[in-house]
């Protein structure tokens, strides 16, 4: 008889746990150009390898070195929104996923392309205290476009299908929340977005019956909400809600208006004398007398100073006791914004966005910005001295810069990129 005894090991079964992960992006969920992911696997040294997933296609698939995973985005560079996670293999074939993460892939750091609107030059851009993004056509004679960045919805706004009494709009101011005024042709117009409603629309006085009728050109709100209209040929009006007051006549017209932080009006007329108005007291600085050139921007920062710009060759800034030409040559001045930090953005002649940090100019065309591509520059570039001012650069309460700039509505933050 023969016995056998048959020895047996007891198997254990492949485990069929998926890998556990954790994704973390660096700067945040708007990206471009190169990034860097970090991963927090729960024993990373049973991984096969990781693969980097953008919607359903693979952007990167790494086989070690599975604590940060560095690749370049450009290829996915739309402006518009992907799904971004990771999936991870282990060395029995078991698949994990991270979790999805909703991510902008755009084509310059900080910077967001709209290329919904397609807007001709001499665009008024303003943002109110919702982050919503105004937009007057300008010499396109298109109205008003209303854009929410939040779900990037926009509204149009035109003589066909609102109040609008023109289509050519000049000015954009907030009042507050999402109310503003409009300015165009033959009338100041109140507007609350929030309701829908059309506060004011009010005609311009006309100037006789014989000569031109005034044109709303700019518009600035004291702390009373209180309007000074600039007009062409009218001057400077000053508008309480009731009547309209002459203020200041001798220009003919006014480019541009502002008040500054300390509650005294500038303007700027076409008859090279900056204007200031305080306590009713009109005080004219002669100091531009001979230059050739009209006025087309003026603008307040938060220290007091005033910047100008003269059509968009020369600029001076007014410090409260003297006026100093503070731009180089290739500076246009024109659009002009200063922003809550004293920076001021405007533009230079053949090369886009500029910035003053208060030490130096600073030429966007240097760093990875819309403004290395001509095709982004602004369009008011090569125009003729007699347009009038463009206010196509506003600064959000966020911080973030908007503008229309290559006929696009752009916006750059600071924060993801670029300078400053």
């Amino acid at each position: 008889i023969l016995s056998f005894v048959i020895s047996c090991k007891l198997l254990t079964p492949d485990d069929t746990t998926p890998p556990e992960i954790q994704l973390t992006i660096a700067g945040g969920n708007e990206i471009s150009r190169g990034v860097t992911l970090y991963l927090d696997i729960n024993d990373d040294s049973k991984i096969d390898y990781v693969s980097v997933m953008i919607d359903d296609t693979t952007a990167i698939t790494v086989e070690s070195n599975f604590d940060t995973i560095s690749f370049d985005v450009t290829p996915f560079a739309d402006e518009s929104e992907h799904i971004l996670y990771v999936e991870v293999a282990d060395k029995e074939g078991n698949i994990g996923e991270s979790e999805k993460i909703d991510v902008i892939i755009t084509e310059f750091p900080g910077w967001r392309i709209y290329n919904e609107l397609d807007m001709d030059w001499l665009a008024a851009v303003a943002v109110d205290e919702n982050g919503i993004v105004w937009i007057g056509s300008g010499w396109k004679w298109d109205g008003l476009y209303i854009f929410n960045p939040e779900n990037e919805t926009w509204n149009h706004l035109s003589i066909d299908n609102s109040s609008l009494q023109t289509n050519y709009i000049t000015d954009i101011k907030v009042v507050d929340d999402s109310r503003v005024w409009l300015a165009n042709d033959t009338h100041i117009i109140q507007y609350d977005l929030t309701k829908n409603s059309w506060i004011s629309i009010v005609e311009l006085p006309k100037r006789s019956e014989t000569s031109r009728d005034p044109s709303a050109w700019s518009i600035a709100i004291d702390k009373n909400f209180n309007l000074w209209i600039g007009t062409h040929p009218r001057g400077l009006l000053f508008y309480n809600h009731i009547d309209f007051i002459p203020v200041y006549l001798d220009g003919g017209r006014v480019y541009d208006v502002v008040i500054a932080s300390d509650g005294t009006v500038y303007g700027a007329p076409d008859e090279h004398v900056i204007f200031s108005i305080s306590n009713n007291q009109v005080v004219n600085y002669n100091y531009f007398i001979g230059k050739e050139a009209d006025f087309t921007c003026i603008a307040a920062d938060s220290s007091g100073n005033i910047w100008v710009a003269i059509e968009r060759y020369s600029g001076y800034k007014y410090d409260g006791s003297q006026w100093e030409e503070v731009y180089p040559d290739d500076i246009m001045c024109d659009p002009m914004c200063v922003t809550r930090d004293g920076i001021l953005y405007t533009q230079a002649r053949d090369r886009g966005l500029v910035a003053w940090d208060g030490l130096e100019w600073i030429y966007f065309d240097k760093f990875d910005s819309p403004f290395s591509d001509r095709k982004y520059y602004f369009d008011r570039n090569y125009y003729s001295s007699w347009s009038i001012s463009a206010k196509s650069i506003s600064e959000a309460p966020n911080g973030d810069i908007w503008m229309v700039a290559g006929g696009k509505l752009m916006r750059y933050r600071p924060s993801l990129g670029g300078y400053p």
